[in-house]
């Protein structure tokens, strides 16, 4: 039967239409509406006849008061709609999640204790499980961003297309293993997503419109050939020469077996080695993994690694505790040489004599930067007060008779001990204090006046700012004066 309210078809027996909610009539019959109704037309009542007489003519139909409407059954078609709104919102922004570990296999080959790790992401897989849906996404972010780009995102995205997979385990599946070569059966190697961060989530969600799940992958090694094994570090040694720490290594390639006869070594620090440091030294074939070796011998190196210690080097004095007591004794009994060298040569005898000169500690400067070009290794300080005791006496017999004291320093560079704390090096590398001052008598010695010329400072803060503080744009300094 059809609704006389909305014109939809309903059940035969319906009291109250499931679409309109409105009361059916009891008598209309089925499939027939008690009223001519287009669906979607407004209902109006019949007209009644005109009046004839003052009295109303008869009905030509009877129309039944409106029942009271159930909202029960109003909610029913309202809910189913609300049901397919929200489960349409939810289809169109669930994101599915790609467990990395799901595609990554570890792997070894070649040969027992030199076995190198193979690491292989099944991207094939990965494009059958998401690909539609990671192309999808990417294709329309960079459709998204092509006004913010002029157009340079859009040409991106037709540039990767068909390769999105790709491009997304490049850039969200990026990891590394802890060990990746001379493996041993029984070794355990632990991969890590070390590419995948909160940045990397990120951008798979907004660029690939996937979630990222992953977590570290262990592998135990098995399965690597047993072969014959020799010592292939036999017999070779690693020498250090030069001045710690700026000492140098070579390898003296003399090695037992006859099966390293052909092989080669390299060293990974070679320079700028000081004592205490490790040096490693590796050995190679001509292939990789040592197959030639095992057709002509046999047989492969046991280890293909061996760590040495840098010892026996001599050391810069750099700080305090480097400066022995035997390096400062050497240095001062220089310092002692020097100045009386000097003297003998300079000074007038007749009339200028040295009383004594007082040591007075140490500055040590070492390089900010020991790649800059004319920088020394270390520059040890050695600051003196000088006692000299002047007589003069002119023709007409006035005399001049005073002691003259003044600050002079001598500066050693790259100074070297030994193992065993003796100085090794620097004493004949040194300068000494670049100025000098006048000590006038206000006698006449002829036609001039009569002055004597020392080369040093008056004061210890002259001498300081000369010796050290011209230095700090390259220097860094220690004091020990005072």
């Amino acid at each position: 039967m059809i609704c006389v309210h909305c014109g939809r078809d309903i059940p035969n027996g319906t009291k109250f239409c499931p679409f309109c909610g409105q009361p059916v009539a009891a008598d209309q019959p089925a499939g027939q509406p008690a009223f001519n109704i287009q669906p979607g037309a407004s209902v109006q009542p019949p007209q009644q006849p005109p009046v004839m007489g003052g009295q109303p003519a008869a009905a030509t139909a009877t129309v039944t008061p409106k029942a009271p409407i159930d909202p029960k059954k109003l909610a029913v078609p309202v809910a189913v709609a609300a049901v397919v709104v929200v489960g349409g919102v939810l289809i169109a922004t669930h994101k599915p999640t790609v467990n990395l570990n799901k595609y990554i296999t570890l792997s070894a080959e070649g040969y027992n204790s030199i076995g190198t790790l193979d690491v292989e992401f099944d991207t094939d897989k990965l494009e059958k499980d998401y690909g539609k849906k990671i192309a999808k996404n990417f294709q329309k972010a960079m459709k998204n961003h092509e006004e913010d780009t002029y157009g340079l995102s859009n040409l991106a995205g037709s540039l990767y297309e068909g390769s999105e997979t790709s491009l997304f385990v490049t850039y969200c599946a990026d990891g590394s293993a802890d060990k990746t070569c001379n493996l041993s059966n029984g070794d355990v190697v632990t991969y890590t997503w070390d590419g995948v961060n909160e940045q990397t989530k990120k951008e798979a969600e907004e660029m690939f419109g996937v979630k990222i799940k992953c977590s570290d992958v262990t592998y135990k090694v098995s399965g690597l050939t047993a072969v014959n094994t020799f010592d292939a570090f036999d017999g070779v040694e690693v020498e250090f020469d030069g001045i710690s720490p700026d000492g140098s290594a070579t390898v003296n390639t003399l090695p037992t077996a006859e099966a390293a006869k052909g092989l080669y070594y390299t060293l990974d620090e070679q320079y700028n080695l000081a004592n205490g440091d490790t040096v490693t030294v590796t050995v190679h074939s001509n292939r990789d993994d040592f197959s030639d070796c095992i057709e002509k011998y046999g047989a492969i190196p046991a280890a293909t690694e061996k760590t040495y210690t840098v010892e026996g080097l001599n050391e810069y004095v750099t700080d305090s505790d480097g400066l022995t007591d035997s390096v400062l004794v050497s240095l001062q009994n220089q310092a002692q040489d020097v100045l009386n060298a000097y003297i003998a040569k300079s000074w007038d005898s007749e009339c200028v004599t040295l009383k004594g000169m007082s040591y007075l500690g140490y500055y040590i400067l070492t390089p900010k930067n020991k790649d800059n070009y004319g920088v020394s290794q270390d520059v040890i300080i050695l600051p003196y007060q000088v006692t000299s005791h002047n007589h003069f006496e002119d023709d007409k017999g006035q005399v001049y008779d005073a002691d003259v004291s003044y600050y002079w320093y001598i500066a050693f560079r790259n100074v070297s001990k030994d193992a065993d704390g003796n100085i090794a090096g620097g004493l004949d590398d040194y300068y000494t204090a670049n100025a000098s001052f006048d000590v006038k008598t206000g006698l006449d010695d002829g036609w001039w006046e009569k002055y004597w010329s020392y080369d040093g400072y008056q004061t210890l803060d002259e001498l300081y700012s000369n010796a050290v503080t011209r230095n700090v744009e390259d220097y860094n300094h220690q004091d020990n004066v005072g």
